[in-house]
């Protein structure tokens, strides 16, 4: 028996000694009292240098324990069977390690000591802490993108969103794990998803999945927002799902400038077609009016037949009104700007626009107590007011009413830039009213030239009008609409910096003698209205040299003693301005009165305003033609 149990101890030593994994065995006063060579090896002690040493030896000084509690759980073979901790060598180096505990009971089952094999993760503890450390960094650097990421499987399934999106689209992570990401997308489903997953899976192409499409995003309120998807595939894991990456970032600013930019575009274009097309139509106007106030001169003693001369007078004046409406909305027009105050302009139009809007419409004035002034064309103001109201009583069924509103806006940065606008004081213009209101489509096309939703009623020149007026004016405008609801314009103008004190008006002149001996040189392309010209001149004694082109002009110059040239700005061998600069170069005697059927961008080569300021618009009256030169020559 004693040599049996002498052997049967000498097996378990053996493979105590030889096991892989470190064991020790401590007496139930806490001291170790057994050691392997695995536990040599893992803590660095010797077993002479261990034995009967406390268990607290091997612990870190910031760990703390209770030895009854211990005890208590051995016994009870409760949580510390499989214990996680910290433990410190003989080098001073903290390891991780878990610690697998068991008791010994004698043949009375007392406890008289216990066991403990010790599992080294160092190992296993790093890698664990290196990949959360790149996930906490990965995951900080999706949370710091603007745009919004979303990863989600093959199946749809959303796995992950980072704080850009979650900020986007209103969502908590929470609510969206586990979610059909088609819920997010309008105008797709489930059923399309799985569908154009598949086709992805069969050629590989990530356009059936989203990558490049324009598509607008749902957000938890409902609203949404466009975007461009860019999709790319994950690497694939061994056995598990394939999974996809998408980032999107709000496009409505950026759509908003970008059609800002279209309609500036489509506005210059057209401005350049009407620009061309006044040109030579003012010309022939020119030539009907210019002979019809001749006619009506020379048939004063004939009452009904200079009623005939001025009804023709009066038909080439609509004309005239027509194209400078057409050249006022592509912006080819000077404005007449001035100094206004909008509250008093509005209070001098309610008995128009009471009027005009009929009992139906109720107007509400919301004016601030005092706004600041503006420069703009006072005129083009007032037809612009007119025209959103008379729009937005047509949007209204029965009774309704329009809300005007005025009040100071300062714009800072951001919101300056939304509005299209430098940052500054604005002065700001709103009407409402509680009509139909608009879809999307339509309040897109509003401030289109020729777009109308009235048929046949309407011209789709009247907010095109408004919005070339708000341009020219320096300021910003917008419009919400509510399909149901109805709709409000938002009109920014700058505030007018006055510098200096306002001159007084001037009272208008003596009614003067128009009639002359100089010489006039008339230059313009157009032979008829170059006659006329020359006719209406020549009645009044003036000696007239005609000139069809700038270098005939130049030519009579050399060989005749000149008082004033009378030039068309367009020409088609040379600009009127520089034909200008070379007649004030040379001949400095000479004064000049420039004439043109529509004022554009380019630049006056005399190097100043004069000439611009004092441009004879045509078609022009023959009292207006003498008149201006009269002055020209008396100065």
């Amino acid at each position: 028996t004693e040599t049996e149990l002498r052997v049967s101890e000498q097996h378990l030593r053996r493979y105590r000694d030889q096991a892989p994994l470190a064991t020790i065995e401590w007496n139930t006063q806490n001291q170790i009292a057994g050691w392997n060579s695995a536990a040599e090896k893992l803590f660095g002690y010797t077993f002479e240098e261990i034995e009967g040493q406390l268990f607290s030896t091997l612990l870190p000084p910031d760990i703390t324990y209770e030895p009854d509690t211990i005890w208590k759980n051995l016994i009870a073979q409760s949580d510390s069977e499989n214990v996680l901790t910290k433990v410190l060598t003989k080098s001073g180096k903290t390891m991780y390690t878990r610690w697998h505990n068991a008791p010994f009971f004698d043949d009375e089952g007392n406890v008289i000591g216990a066991a403990s094999i010790i599992l080294d993760l160092s190992s296993e503890y790093a890698a664990q802490s290196a990949l959360l450390n790149s996930e906490k960094i990965q995951r900080e650097i999706l949370d710091s993108m603007v745009e919004g990421i979303i990863v989600s499987d093959e199946t749809g399934a959303i796995l992950s969103i980072n704080l850009a999106g979650e900020k986007m689209i209103g969502y908590r992570a929470n609510e969206l794990i586990g979610q059909q990401v088609s819920r997010l997308l309008e105008g797709q489903t489930e059923e399309i998803f799985h569908r154009n997953m598949q086709r992805y899976l069969d050629d590989g192409d990530l356009a059936h999945i989203g990558m490049g499409i324009e598509i607008n995003i749902i957000c938890k309120n409902k609203n949404t927002f466009p975007t461009i998807l860019a999709v790319a595939e994950l690497s694939q894991t061994d056995g598990a799902k394939r999974r996809f990456i998408s980032s999107f970032r709000d496009l409505s600013d950026f759509k908003q400038q970008e059609e800002q930019l279209r309609r500036s575009q489509k506005m210059d274009a057209l401005g350049k077609l009407t620009g061309g097309i006044a040109h030579d139509f003012n010309n022939m106007l020119g030539i009907v009016t210019g002979y019809a106030d001749l006619l009506e001169d020379a048939l004063s003693n004939e009452d009904k037949l200079a009623q005939y001369a001025d009804e023709i007078h009066r038909a080439g004046e609509r004309g005239a009104k027509l194209t400078q409406k057409l050249l006022s909305f592509s912006q080819q027009t000077a404005v007449n700007a001035n100094s206004v105050d909008l509250n008093t302009l509005i209070n001098n139009q309610r008995h128009m626009l009471e009027t005009s809007l009929t009992p139906r419409i109720k107007l509400v004035y919301e004016l601030s107590e005092e706004t600041w002034p503006i420069c703009l064309d006072s005129d083009d103001l007032e037809d612009a007011i007119i025209n959103i109201c008379i729009n937005a009583m047509h949007a209204i069924d029965g009774n309704g009413r329009v809300t005007i509103h005025t009040e100071n806006v300062p714009l800072r940065s951001v919101n300056a830039q939304l509005k299209n606008v430098p940052s500054g004081d604005y002065v700001l213009l709103s009407i409402s009213d509680t009509g139909r209101g608009m879809d999307d489509a339509t309040k897109q096309r509003i401030f289109d030239p020729f777009y109308t939703t009235k048929g046949e009623h309407g011209t789709g020149l009247g907010l095109s009008q408004v919005y070339g007026f708000v341009e020219r004016s320096k300021g910003g405008i917008d419009v919400t609409s509510v399909p149901g609801r109805g709709t409000q314009l938002r009109l920014y103008f700058p505030r007018e910096q006055i510098t200096g004190d306002i001159e007084e008006t001037e009272s208008p002149s003596q009614q003067q003698n128009l009639k002359g001996h100089e010489t006039i040189l008339v230059v313009d392309d157009e032979v008829k209205l170059l006659d006329l010209c020359t006719e209406i001149l020549s009645q009044q004694g003036y000696t007239v040299l005609p000139a069809s082109s700038c270098s005939e002009a130049l030519q009579l110059l050399e060989g005749n003693t000149i008082d004033l040239m009378f030039s068309d700005v367009v020409m088609p061998d040379m600009d009127g301005y520089e034909l200008a600069l070379i007649v004030a170069e040379k001949y400095p005697h000479i004064k000049i009165q420039m004439t043109s059927g529509f004022t554009d961008n380019r630049q006056n080569a005399m190097g100043d305003d004069s000439l611009h300021n004092n441009l004879l618009i045509k078609p022009y009256r023959s009292q207006h033609l003498l008149k201006n030169i009269r002055q020209l020559l008396d100065e």
